[in-house]
């Protein structure tokens, strides 16, 4: 996608067809998984030929001390934290754009974000949503649906004890 992303701004036509659904989903579908990773940047590096591209962070990366990134199509749920603030927000690397998550009451006392979608029938544009809840709360979950911007509260019991040695899940088909 990073060679598509230089068509992006050839005119509006181009950037209309690169950011239809319909599109995107081919072109995940024909592409070649990439590995990501960050530093002082982020990272695209091809397994095949191992190629590295690179791009700046963005602004919110360098807010707070600690940031979870969990990864999903090429969409970005990044957590920022610092000592007495929080901050979520949802990026597209592929193109430039970034916005602030806003929580509901206690999301951020959660320790465990991620982000997924829901199944849906070939060429159906996806309906992401982000996952939150905590491991010491059972029973408290809260889903974020992107398309309405709606947080809701589930009471809703794990089916298992969680061990995770970090603080992220990602669900991508689930």
């Amino acid at each position: 996608m990073e060679d598509l992303s230089k068509a992006r701004l050839t005119c509006k036509t181009w950037f209309k067809t690169l950011v239809e659904a319909s599109f995107i989903l081919r072109h995940l579908k024909v592409s070649n998984e990439r590995f990501l990773r960050v530093e002082h940047e982020v990272s695209s590096i091809n397994p095949i030929d191992s190629s590295v591209k690179s791009a700046p962070l963005p602004h919110f990366l360098g807010y707070g001390r600690e940031q979870t990134l969990i990864h999903c199509d090429g969409l970005f749920l990044v957590h920022a934290l610092n000592r007495s603030q929080s901050h979520l927000y949802l990026w597209n690397p592929f193109l430039g754009d970034s916005s602030q998550i806003f929580p509901s009451d206690s999301i951020f006392s959660f320790e465990y974000l991620g982000i997924g979608y829901r199944k849906v029938p070939a060429n159906t544009p996806r309906n992401y949503t982000i996952l939150g809840f905590s491991g010491k709360d059972e029973g408290s979950v809260e889903i974020l649906d992107l398309e309405t911007c709606v947080w809701k509260k589930l009471q809703a019991k794990l089916d298992s004890l969680l061990v995770m040695d970090y603080q992220s899940v990602v669900i991508c088909t689930g």
